[in-house]
């Protein structure tokens, strides 16, 4: 019998993009009040997760599964807070969660052999709103392809 095998992708550095950060969601504004961040796939391949690792300052979750298909989107949450986000997207929940800091925090991204795939140390300076620093609005890349 004949068959077809492809060596799994393994990412390299911004193959995958925390693409999106919801570190204060008090007061809810046109979003559930749960923190999450968005990955993002930019290349053509499908990343197969397990092994890889997503972390904060303080811990760390190791993915045991899943795959992020070629330029698709993640929503990363808190396992208990899957449904709330479930109507924007493809939705991971886990556990531990890296709670995101209101103010500040670096957020890491490693594939499965410990390389950095992306990182990002952000700041509520980053809103340049007082309103939006107040809570209720996310942080997203401007520009995600470069």
């Amino acid at each position: 019998r004949n068959f077809n095998y492809k060596k799994p992708y393994r990412a390299v550095f911004n193959d995958i993009v925390i693409n999106e950060i919801f570190a204060d969601p008090t007061p809810p504004v046109g979003l559930p009040e749960v923190e999450f961040i968005e990955l993002w796939n930019r290349t053509t391949e499908n990343i197969p997760l397990n092994g890889y690792k997503y972390s904060d300052a303080t811990s760390t979750y190791t993915f045991t599964g899943d795959t992020l298909k070629a330029n698709e989107y993640l929503i990363i949450c808190a396992r208990a807070d899957t449904n709330a986000l479930k109507p924007f997207g493809r939705v991971l929940g886990i556990s531990p969660w890296p709670s995101l800091n209101n103010t500040s925090d670096r957020l890491s991204f490693f594939n499965d052999v410990g390389t950095l795939i992306n990182t990002v140390s952000y700041s509520d300076t980053w809103y340049r709103n007082t309103t939006k620093r107040a809570g209720g609005w996310t942080l997203e890349l401007i520009d995600p392809l470069s």
